[in-house]
């Protein structure tokens, strides 16, 4: 591993002055603007298999590396936006990567257009072969990746009929597919039409009412556990936007959420939600952002119908000399489980996990086009079901190239 490590600095050493005299700059093919991406980064983490620390399994630490190759391609005839765009993430690890190397890819397509009298049409299409962190792996930690291929669709139309009324409809279809056949039954397809109204109080400051409606359909046979969780969702939202300067924009939303199982004796879920997202520049050095949201989300354990998760995150941003910035980060989130249910280790109970993580990253921008960070952060769950507590530290070392 020392050895393997070694070769990997070696290289980025040998890298390190190209990059820092690169002058690079979009690569324009008639038309066409090319831009490619390049991301490498170092990782280790001591608790690869997110194990709980008893007696008999103790953690398993490991390095392992990400290299990110990405291109967009980018048109933009007559104010229209035309976008393709392929990335790849390619994870090897030093010591497990019989279980845990893998390849992750996506592919992109989008289409935005502007037509007369303010309507506009979006079309956004992302196919994804992917892999779910084993964090988030509910019927084990060591086995198998979970792993998937999705395809997520969007059309948005918008037509502004003042200078502060605005209608936006929305339909989106998302389909699932998940390996090994143990979650299966979490394979499906959800259908999604939304309608909202956005009005204008003030300048850049508007209110905002949203109503959505989702069929989910999963894919298994009817008598099995993926059949029995079909589901119809109306979500009722209202709230305020505002884009008052450059130092402060943001959303909240709130309202209530119905999920309403198809099949007899599942729980249906109806409870509040809200949507938060804010970003605020206190002075040219220093800012922070805010997020956090409560929903319900589709069952990751067949014993359940749904869980709920509470999250919210702060992270802050500082520049103490230029092209350095320092960002300290928490996020905490409460997931809770709409039944009983069993650990893999035999205990039962009705699941419900806290999970914290504080961190902090440093980013140095060599240049416009490169930058160097490092950062470390610490996770931990907490849960009523002992299987699924873990504490998990995590060191990086990245390097990005793009132009």
């Amino acid at each position: 591993m020392t050895r393997y490590l070694a070769r990997v600095l070696f290289v980025l050493a040998l890298l390190a002055p190209v990059l820092y005299a690169v002058d690079a700059q979009a690569i324009n093919l008639g038309p066409v603007v090319v831009q490619p991406n390049l991301e490498f980064a170092a990782i280790h983490d001591d608790n690869i298999f997110v194990v709980h620390p008893v007696p008999g399994t103790p953690k398993t630490p490991d390095w392992y590396f990400k290299i990110t190759p990405g291109i967009l391609l980018r048109m933009t005839p007559r104010d229209n936006l035309l976008e393709l765009e392929y990335s790849a993430n390619f994870l090897r690890y030093v010591n497990t990567g019989d279980r845990n190397n893998t390849t992750d890819q996506n592919v992109r397509g989008a289409v935005h257009l502007k037509f007369p009298r303010g309507l506009t049409l979006k079309i956004d299409d992302t196919l994804t072969k992917g892999h779910e962190p084993r964090s988030e792996q509910s019927l084990g930690t060591s086995g198998p990746l979970n792993r998937f291929l999705s395809n997520t669709a969007k059309i948005e139309g918008g037509l502004k009929f003042t200078e502060r009324l605005n209608v936006g409809l929305y339909y989106s279809h998302f389909h699932v597919n998940y390996t090994p056949a143990e979650i299966n039954f979490r394979d499906r397809n959800d259908n999604s039409a939304s309608a909202i109204v956005s009005y204008g109080i003030f300048p850049k400051t508007s209110v905002v009412l949203q109503g959505i409606y989702t069929d989910v359909t999963h894919l298994r046979h009817p008598g099995s556990v993926g059949g029995v969780l079909n589901s119809n969702e109306w979500w009722a939202m209202a709230g305020i936007v505002w884009d008052i300067t450059e130092k402060s924009t943001g959303t909240i939303k709130g309202g209530y959420e119905w999920k309403n199982f198809r099949s007899p004796g599942r729980a249906d879920f109806r409870s509040p939600i809200y949507q938060v997202a804010i970003d605020h520049k206190f002075t040219a050095k220093t800012s922070v952002n805010i997020s956090g949201a409560r929903r319900a989300n589709e069952t990751d354990d067949p014993a359940v119908s749904y869980y709920t998760s509470t999250s919210g995150a702060i992270t802050l941003t500082f520049k103490p000399i230029n092209k350095v910035s320092v960002k300290p980060a928490f996020i905490y989130t409460v997931n809770r489980y709409s039944g009983p249910t069993v650990a893999p280790d035999g205990q039962a109970g009705r699941r419900q996990d806290r999970i914290w993580s504080p961190g902090v990253e440093a980013v140095y921008d060599i240049n416009k086009w490169v930058k160097v960070s490092g950062g470390y952060t610490y996770t931990e769950r907490l849960s009523s079901l002992k299987f699924y507590q873990y504490r998990d530290n995590t060191f990086l070392i990245k390097l990005n190239a793009s132009i």
